[in-house]
């Protein structure tokens, strides 16, 4: 099946995939990772976005994954988030800026 999955679109294109089982979503993304070089994931929730992260690697363990975390707090509140959120999405930032990671 992954070998029949087309590449990914141009530059400004969608793609859309149909809903795949968890693992094969993986699989899968990390095929086109390994195609593109670079790829951006944005997931429904953390703990999806946490999943892949682990799970990316056992089939390319070339790549390497960086998670971007959501803030958990929302626009209004009067509070910021938690200092390890803030700190670990700098560093993200900071690997994708000098090209550490590839997926």
């Amino acid at each position: 099946m992954l070998d029949s999955l087309p590449r990914l679109p141009s530059a400004g294109q969608k793609t859309r995939y149909g809903m795949l089982p968890d693992g094969l979503d993986a699989a899968v993304l990390a095929q086109l990772a390994e195609q593109q070089g670079k790829l951006v994931i944005l997931t429904a929730d953390a703990q999806a976005a946490q999943r892949l992260k682990v799970e990316i690697p056992f089939f390319a363990p070339e790549l390497k994954v960086a998670l971007l975390p959501d803030w958990e707090t929302l626009p209004y509140d009067h509070f910021s988030p938690h200092g390890e959120l803030v700190s670990e999405r700098l560093a993200t930032l900071w690997q994708l800026r000098r090209a550490n990671v590839r997926c």
